[in-house]
C-alpha cells in the first residue's frame, strides 16, 4: 500500500472521523491486516459505508496532514448525541508554526445549510478551519485541505455550528472557511468570549447566545435568545478583539442578551448587534422582546474605552426593557451608525459616521422615564445626516453632537426628546454641513452657560413643548431662519442669538396665558427680520444687536404680545435699526429707551401704551393705544407721517416733540386730546418768587398736521406749537376745542415779569373744527401758509382771545352758538369772514349779560372782503376791520361800545376778481333791527360804496353839539372817493352828519320817515352856519337826484313814493330856514 494514502473512517471512541494510513494495523494484529480484523469493534456496514480513500500530496513541513487530534488540544468537539447528520468530523492540520490546527468537515447542508451540533466549539489562537470544498482548497490556515465527503451535493451557504454547553465559547484565533465563501453561525447559549479572533473567507459571521430553530427544510427560522454574554476583548499588545488584522468578515451579527466591548470589533462591510432577550427572526425582519432566563444583565451593551465597532454600516439594537447601552469606546461607521435601545444610553466615547455622501448617525431609546434617558459627555459626530431620538431626556453634558464640515446638501441634524434636552456649559449641537438644518424638539430646554445649538449653513428650528432656559453666553444661531417655538416660556438671558441670512423668529404659543418670552441682554444678530410673538407676556431689556455699516444687520423687529410687552432698554443705547419697528401688544406696552431709531417705520399698538423713548424714524411712526389714554412726552421724528391715536380714550402729551419732516402728523382721539407745555420751577435766591419755564410742547408736521377728538372729547392746546410749512393744520372735535398758553415767570428783583409762552399752529392751511361742542382759543399764533385758516364750531360757541390769525388764504371764523374775539389780530392775503349763528362778541362776552373787556383790541384785516356777519346780534368793542371791502351785518342789533373803525380800502385782489369786482371798496353795515352809527363809537371809510341798512329798524346817523363852538361837535363822515352812498331803514334819522359821495347818494326809508336834523354847538348860543350850508347842499342834491330820477320812472307808485318823501323834506327845509 501506499504510505502517502489515507482513509477516513469514523470512530467511535473519539465521537470523530479520523484520518488513517491505509497500511496501519490494529492493536493486536501486524501492519497489512485488513480494517475488518484490525477493527473489530467498529461495525462492518458504518465502517464499509464511511471507507474512502484520499489521495493527498505529503507537503514540507507536514502542513496539511490529516491526523487524529484529541478534544482536549482540538477545542472543537461533535455532540455525540446529536444526530448523524447534524455532527461534524474534525481533524487536524498544521500551520506554517508546525502547531496543529482543527480542521472541521462540516455536515450535508440542507437547502444549503450545514448544522453541525457541537459540545465545545472553542477557536483558540493557532485558529480553526470550516472545510467546505467539495474538491480540496488551498487556505491561509493550514495550507492545502482535501475535499470535504459530506458535500457532495453542493458547498454550504451557511455553516451553522451549535454548541451545546455550560461554557461559553472561547474565539481566539482565526476560523477559515475552506472552499466556498460562506456566512458562519456560532451559537451558544451560554455565551460566546471573542479574544483576538476574525474570519478568513466567511461572508457573514454570527454570533449567538440564542438556541438556532430550523424550518422543515433545514432553513434557520429563528434564533431564540434567552440568556447569555458576548465579550469581545483584545490579546495583551493588541486593540482588536474581532476582525482588524486582515480577518474581518464582510458582516459580523451578534445577538445576545449582553455584549461587553473592552476591544475592537471590526467587519468590512456590516455590524449588527441585537441585545436583550428575543426571538430574532434568521431574516431580521421580526425580532421580538421576550422574557429572559436566569439573572438580568445590568447593560445589554458595554462598549468600554478601549472597546469599540468599526464598520461601513453599524446597527445596534437592544430591545430589553431597562437595559441600557454605555460607550466610552468608539462605535464608528462609513456610512449608516443606528443604535436603540430600550434602555438608557449613556455615551462617553466617540459616535461617528464618515460618509460625505450617504451616511446616517441614529440614536434612539424607545423606553419611557429615566430608562430612557440618552447621557451624552463624548462625542456624536457625522457627515451627513444625524437624528437623535430619546424617549426621555438627552442630556449633553460634554463636548458636541456635531454633523462635519464639508458635508453635502440635505444633511439634517434631527433632535427629538419627550423629555428635556439639557445642555451643559460649553456643549453643542452643531450642524456645518452645505444646507444642513438643524430640527429639535423637546419638552423643555436647558441651555448651560456657552452651551449652543447651531446650523452653521442652513436652518434651525426649535420646538419646545413646555420651556427653554439659556444661561448667560449660550448661543442659539443659524445660517438662514432661526426658528424657536416654545408651548411654555422663552427665557434667554445673555445670549448669542444668530440668524446670518434669515430671520430669527421667537414664539411662545399656547392656550397657557402664563408663558412669555424673556429677553435680556446679549447680541441679537440677524440677516433679516426678529420676528417674537407671545401668547402672553413679552419682556426685553437690554438687547444688543451686531452691526453693520454703523446700524443692525436685523432688518425688522417685529415684536407681539397677548398680554404685555416691555422693552426696556434704559442701560443700553440702540443702535440705528436698518428696518421696521413694530410692536403690538394685546395688553399694555411699555418702551423704556434713550431712543429707538430706524431707517424704516415704527409702529407701536396695544391697549394701553407707555412710551418713554424718543422716536426716530427715516419713514412713518405709528402708535395707537386701543382702549387707555395715550401718554407722550418724548421726542418723535419722521421723515414719513407720524400717527398718534388713541382709539377709545385721550390722547396727552406733556411737551411733546413730534416732528415729520417730510410728511404730516396726525393726533388723534376718541376722548380728549391735551397739549401740554410743561413747567419748571427754579429756586430764586435774590427773589421772592421762583423761576417757572415752559418747555413747550411743539407739533411739526411738513405736508400738514391733523389734531381731532373723533368721539366725544375736546382739544386742549396749551402753550404748543403746530406747524405744517407746506401742507394743511386741522384742529377737529366733536365735543370742544380749547387753545391756550401758559404764563412763564421770570423773577428780576422782588416782582418778576411775565412772559406769555403761546400756542403757535402754522401750515399750508389750518382748520379747526367741532362738531358737537365749543372752540377756546388762547395765546395762538394761528398761520396758513398757502391755503385758508379755518375756525369752526358747527355746533358749539368759538372763543378766541390775544392770539395772531394769519392766512395766505381765506380765514373764515364760524360759531353755530357765541363767537368770541377778544385782542384777536387777524390777516388775510384773501377774504377774512368772521361768522355766528347766533351773536359775535368782539372784546365783549356774555356773562350773561354782556360784559365789556378793557384794554382788548381786535383788527381783522384782509385784502378780500373782511365780513363779520351775525344771525342774532353783534356786540364790538375797538375792533378795526379792514379790507377790499368791508362787510358787518347782524340779524338783530349790533351794539357798539367804542372804537369801531371800518375801513374799505379796496384792493386788486377784488379788482381783478370778475365776480367780486364790483364789491371793490365797498363797505357795508346792516342789521334787522335799529342801527345807529355813533361817531364815538363808529369810524368808517370806504373807496367804494358805503351802505348803511337797518332792514326793520331805524338807521340814525347820531350827531353830538360841541361846547366850543364850531369844530367842536361830533358827527358822522362818511366820505367815499370813488362810489355812492346808501342810507336804508324802516325809519332814517340823520343828525349833523357828513356824507361826501363821488357818485350818488342815496337814503330810504321804508315807512316814510327821513329825519335830517342839524345839532348845535353850546358857545354864546351860535348856530352853526357851516353845517347848515352843509345840509342845504345835501337837500339841494337830494332835489336834484329826485327830479332827475322822475323823468325815469315808470311806476307811478314809486313816485308817489319820492314825491311824499319830498314834500317832508321841503316842510323840514322850512323849518330850518326859521
Amino acid at each position: 500500500m501506499n504510505k502517502n494514502s489515507y482513509r477516513i473512517i469514523y470512530s467511535k471512541a473519539r465521537q470523530m472521523f479520523v484520518a488513517v494510513a491505509e497500511n496501519v494495523r490494529s492493536q493486536t494484529k501486524t501492519s497489512g491486516q485488513s480494517e475488518v480484523s484490525t477493527q473489530s469493534n467498529i461495525d462492518k456496514t458504518e465502517s464499509q459505508a464511511f471507507h474512502q480513500l484520499w489521495q493527498v500530496k505529503a507537503l514540507v513541513a507536514s502542513i496539511s496532514l490529516w491526523m487524529p487530534l484529541a478534544p482536549v488540544y482540538a477545542g472543537i468537539v461533535a455532540d455525540s448525541a446529536a444526530n448523524a447528520a447534524n455532527r461534524a468530523v474534525i481533524g487536524a492540520g498544521k500551520n506554517s508554526a508546525g502547531t496543529v490546527v482543527p480542521v472541521v468537515n462540516i455536515q450535508t447542508p440542507k437547502n444549503g445549510i450545514s448544522h453541525n451540533i457541537y459540545k465545545q466549539f472553542d477557536v483558540l489562537a493557532e485558529g480553526a478551519v470550516l472545510n467546505n470544498s467539495r474538491q480540496g482548497a488551498t487556505t491561509k490556515t493550514v495550507g492545502n485541505v482535501a475535499a470535504n465527503p459530506f458535500l457532495a451535493t453542493g458547498e454550504a451557504r451557511v455553516i451553522l455550528n451549535e454548541v451545546n454547553s455550560s461554557a461559553a465559547s472561547r474565539f481566539e484565533g482565526n476560523l477559515e472557511v475552506a472552499g466556498q465563501m460562506a456566512d458562519v453561525i456560532i451559537a451558544n447559549p451560554s455565551g460566546i468570549s471573542i479574544k483576538g479572533g476574525g474570519f478568513i473567507n466567511a461572508n457573514k459571521a454570527i454570533f449567538t447566545t440564542g438556541k438556532p430553530q430550523l424550518n422543515a427544510d433545514g432553513s434557520i427560522k429563528q434564533f431564540t435568545v434567552d440568556q447569555g454574554k458576548i465579550t469581545v476583548s483584545a490579546n495583551p499588545n493588541s486593540k482588536f478583539g474581532l476582525g482588524g488584522n486582515n480577518n474581518d468578515a464582510n458582516y459580523v451579527d451578534l445577538y445576545a442578551r449582553a455584549l461587553e466591548l473592552s476591544a475592537e470589533l471590526r467587519a468590512k462591510n456590516d455590524i449588527q448587534v441585537i441585545a436583550g432577550a428575543n426571538n430574532v427572526s434568521a431574516d431580521l425582519q421580526d425580532v421580538t422582546a421576550k422574557t429572559g432566563t436566569g439573572t438580568a444583565p445590568t447593560l445589554a451593551v458595554d462598549v468600554k474605552a478601549l472597546g469599540g465597532m468599526y464598520a461601513n454600516n453599524i446597527y445596534l439594537m437592544g430591545t430589553e426593557k431597562g437595559l441600557g447601552v454605555t460607550n466610552a469606546g468608539t462605535i464608528q461607521a462609513v456610512n449608516n451608525l443606528v443604535i436603540t435601545s430600550a434602555g438608557k444610553i449613556e455615551h462617553s466615547g466617540t459616535i461617528s459616521s464618515n460618509s460625505k455622501t450617504q451616511g446616517l448617525v441614529n440614536i434612539q431609546t424607545t423606553g419611557t422615564g429615566a430608562a430612557a434617558d440618552i447621557n451624552s459627555s463624548g462625542s456624536i459626530n457625522s457627515n451627513s445626516m444625524l437624528n437623535i431620538d430619546s424617549g426621555n431626556n438627552l442630556n449633553v453634558n460634554a463636548k458636541e453632537i456635531i454633523i462635519n464640515n464639508g458635508s453635502l446638501a440635505s444633511s439634517p441634524l434631527m433632535i427629538n426628546t419627550k423629555g428635556n434636552l439639557n445642555l451643559a456649559a460649553n456643549s453643542r449641537i452643531f450642524n456645518d454641513a452645505q444646507s444642513g438644518d438643524v430640527y429639535v424638539d423637546a419638552a423643555n430646554i436647558n441651555l448651560a452657560a456657552n452651551a449652543g445649538i447651531t446650523s452653521n449653513r442652513g436652518t434651525a428650528s426649535i420646538q419646545v413643548q413646555k420651556d427653554l432656559v439659556a444661561a448667560k453666553g449660550a448661543k442659539l444661531i443659524a445660517a438662514k431662519d432661526l426658528n424657536v417655538l416654545s408651548n411654555g416660556k422663552l427665557s434667554l438671558t445673555e445670549n448669542h442669538i444668530q440668524a446670518s441670512l434669515g430671520s430669527i423668529n421667537l414664539q411662545a404659543n399656547s392656550a397657557n396665558t402664563q408663558n412669555l418670552i424673556d429677553l435680556q441682554g446679549g447680541t441679537i444678530y440677524a440677516g433679516k427680520d426678529l420676528n417674537l410673538y407671545s401668547s402672553g407676556d413679552l419682556n426685553l431689556k437690554n438687547l444688543g444687536f451686531s452691526l453693520e455699516n454703523a446700524a443692525t444687520r436685523v432688518k425688522n423687529i417685529k415684536a407681539y404680545s397677548g398680554r404685555d410687552l416691555v422693552w426696556n432698554n434704559a442701560d443700553k443705547a440702540l443702535p440705528l435699526i436698518t428696518g421696521m419697528v413694530q410692536l403690538d401688544a394685546a395688553n399694555n406696552l411699555t418702551v423704556t429707551a434713550k431712543e429707538i431709531s430706524n431707517k424704516d417705520s415704527i409702529q407701536l399698538h396695544a391697549n394701553q401704551i407707555a412710551l418713554n423713548s424718543a422716536l426716530t424714524s427715516q419713514k412713518n411712526i405709528d402708535v395707537s393705544s386701543e382702549i387707555a389714554d395715550l401718554v407722550l412726552s418724548q421726542a418723535l421724528k419722521a421723515q414719513g407721517d407720524i400717527n398718534l391715536t388713541a382709539l377709545a380714550g385721550g390722547v396727552t402729551a406733556n411737551s411733546l416733540k413730534a416732528t415729520s419732516s417730510a410728511g404730516k402728523i396726525s393726533i388723534l382721539a376718541n376722548k380728549n386730546i391735551n397739549l401740554n407745555s410743561t413747567q419748571t420751577s427754579k429756586a430764586m435766591p435774590s427773589a421772592d418768587k421762583d423761576e417757572l419755564t415752559t418747555d413747550q410742547t411743539v407739533i411739526s408736521g411738513l405736508k400738514g398736521v391733523t389734531l381731532g377728538s373723533i368721539g366725544d372729547g375736546t382739544v386742549n392746546l396749551q402753550s404748543v406749537q403746530v406747524n405744517a410749512s407746506q401742507g394743511d393744520i386741522l384742529v377737529s372735535s366733536n365735543n370742544g376745542i380749547n387753545l391756550k398758553a401758559n404764563n412763564d415767570v421770570v423773577v428780576t428783583g422782588d416782582t418778576g415779569r411775565f412772559k406769555t409762552v403761546n400756542n403757535v399752529l402754522k401750515g399750508q392751511t389750518v382748520s379747526i373744527e367741532n362738531s358737537k361742542s365749543d372752540i377756546k382759543i388762547q395765546n395762538t399764533d394761528l398761520g396758513s401758509t398757502v391755503g385758508k385758516l379755518a375756525i369752526n364750531s358747527r355746533a358749539g360757541m368759538s372763543t378766541i382771545i390775544d392770539s395772531v390769525l394769519t392766512s395766505k388764504g381765506n380765514t373764515e371764523l364760524y360759531a353755530k352758538d357765541l363767537l368770541t374775539l377778544q385782542g384777536v389780530n387777524a390777516t388775510s392775503d384773501q377774504h377774512l369772514a368772521v361768522s355766528s349763528g347766533r351773536t359775535v362778541y368782539s372784546n365783549a362776552e356774555y356773562t350773561p349779560a354782556t360784559k365789556w373787556i378793557a384794554n382788548k383790541v381786535t383788527n381783522l384785516t384782509s385784502k378780500g372782503v373782511t365780513s363779520v356777519t351775525a344771525t342774532g346780534n353783534q356786540v364790538l368793542q375797538n375792533t378795526n376791520l379792514t379790507g377790499g371791502a368791508v362787510l358787518l351785518e347782524a340779524g338783530g342789533f349790533i351794539l357798539g361800545q367804542t372804537g369801531l373803525n371800518l375801513n374799505a380800502v379796496g384792493s386788486d385782489l377784488l379788482k381783478n376778481d370778475t365776480k367780486l369786482n364790483s364789491l371793490n371798496g365797498d363797505l357795508t353795515i346792516q342789521t334787522n333791527s335799529n342801527l345807529t352809527i355813533d361817531p364815538k363809537v363808529y369810524s368808517l371809510k370806504a373807496v367804494g360804496d358805503i351802505e348803511l341798512v337797518s332792514k326793520t329798524g331805524t338807521l340814525t346817523l347820531k350827531g353830538y353839539g360841541g361846547t366850543a363852538g364850531n369844530g367842536s361837535e361830533q358827527v358822522v363822515k362818511l366820505d367815499t372817493a370813488n362810489g355812492g352812498i346808501n342810507l336804508e331803514g324802516a325809519k332814517v334819522d340823520i343828525q349833523g352828519s357828513q356824507l361826501t359821495a363821488q357818485k350818488d347818494i342815496k337814503i330810504v326809508s321804508s315807512k316814510d320817515e327821513v329825519l335830517i336834523d342839524g345839532i348845535k354847538n353850546s358857545l354864546k348860543e351860535v348856530v352853526s352856519l357851516k353845517y347848515t350850508k352843509e345840509l342845504n347842499d345835501e337837500l339841494k342834491d337830494l332835489n336834484n337826484s329826485l327830479i332827475k330820477e322822475e323823468s325815469e320812472l315808470i311806476n307811478k307808485a314809486r313816485y308817489n313814493d319820492y314825491k311824499s318823501e319830498l314834500d317832508s323834506i321841503l316842510e323840514k327845509r322850512k323849518k330850518l330856514n326859521k
